[in-house]
């Protein structure tokens, strides 16, 4: 049925199965831990001694840092990812996923692969290792980052102690140790200058497309980064209420990235690329910057002596916090105004047949 479901975009026809599964879960962790929230449970599960107290720290620190970071990449020239969607026929990237195990020393013999709509790895012992993987003919590099993720699960189990096969010992100590080992491979090893020369050859081999690509632009194909928006109000409510009815309240820190990621999607569609806080005053940077438009925002009932405009080689617009607003809601509203009042592009002209 999820299956079925996500090949015809219907999440409706699939939502009976998560709320029974989704509710049976949260009554179990009532039963097994009555004073622990649904969602310490699970974690502690998962993740022997984490809390969501402990998670509310961590993303709190680490708001300090990717959001900024984000803002950067947002801000920055594209990167072309044309080399990724080449055509790439489906058998010849069973023959690179074969390639990429074999260069990650994969034991065949005792770690299958296969393909299915979601990737993901399984094992029965160290012995009987499984992971599968999903090719699209438009984009080869996510079956092969795919084949690499799983690998690194494949990798952690089969290198267990034979001592302590078939033993609780014998498998992964936590979902988050087991994700360090998949993702180092995908990401650190994967995307490195050192991997892209040594696969590049094979690449071209099996694909013709990518004959005249060069290693600096496959290098920075795979490690082009770009936030996926969440585009509408509607969208962050939904979420939150998703992460409410999985795991009850979600941490602040979670709430408030989401509604940072918001944000950042409103103001990249106003045609803002920055936006910073000093003291109690936001700054935006605007970028094709038009007086018309500020007129129209000055003129504003809500905004009525509390913007400015900072002249300079990158002007920015100020906007003055008013007592006790927290600063997020107020950005949002200047950026809504700024998109609504932009004059809106011409219509091109009709081309002459």
């Amino acid at each position: 049925m999820w299956h079925e479901a996500k090949l015809a975009d219907d999440y409706a026809r699939f939502a009976p199965y998560i709320d029974k599964i989704v509710g049976t879960l949260r009554r179990f962790a009532g039963y097994v831990r009555p004073e622990l929230s649904a969602c310490d449970y699970l974690l502690n599960k998962y993740e022997p001694g984490l809390t969501t107290e402990t998670l509310d720290r961590f993303f709190a620190n680490l708001r300090e840092s990717i959001v900024p970071l984000i803002a950067r990449v947002c801000a920055a020239k594209p990167i072309d990812e044309s080399p990724l969607h080449v055509p790439f026929p489906i058998d010849k990237q069973r023959a690179l996923t074969d390639a990429v195990m074999k260069r990650m020393r994969l034991d065949r013999a005792h770690v299958g692969v296969g393909e299915t709509e979601h990737p993901f790895t399984t094992n029965f012992s160290k012995y009987d290792v499984r992971i599968t993987t999903h090719y699209f003919a438009d984009n080869f590099a996510s079956g092969m980052f795919s084949t690499i993720h799983e690998g690194g699960h494949a990798l952690y189990e089969s290198n267990t102690g034979d001592e302590l096969a078939y033993t609780r010992l014998g498998e992964g100590v936590s979902m988050a140790v087991h994700e360090s080992q998949s993702r180092f491979y995908e990401n650190i090893i994967g995307r490195s200058r050192a991997f892209v020369s040594l696969i590049a050859p094979e690449l071209r081999a099996l694909c013709p497309a990518l004959e005249g690509v060069s290693e600096e632009a496959l290098y920075r194909a795979f490690n082009a980064s770009k936030p996926s928006l969440i585009r509408t109000e509607a969208d962050a409510d939904d979420l939150t209420d998703e992460l409410i009815d999985r795991f009850g309240d979600p941490p602040g820190a979670v709430n408030a990235l989401i509604h940072v990621a918001l944000l950042r999607g409103e103001a990249g569609r106003a045609g803002i690329s920055d936006i910073s806080q000093k003291g109690n005053m936001l700054y935006f940077k605007v970028e094709n910057f038009d007086m018309e438009t500020l007129s129209a925002l000055y003129a504003q009932k809500e905004f009525k002596n509390r913007v400015k405009l900072e002249a300079g080689r990158e002007p920015r617009l100020g906007l003055k916090l008013r007592p006790g607003a927290r600063p997020i809601p107020e950005a949002r509203a200047l950026v809504e105004a700024w998109n609504k009042l932009q004059k809106p592009a011409a219509e091109p002209a009709a081309e002459k047949e």
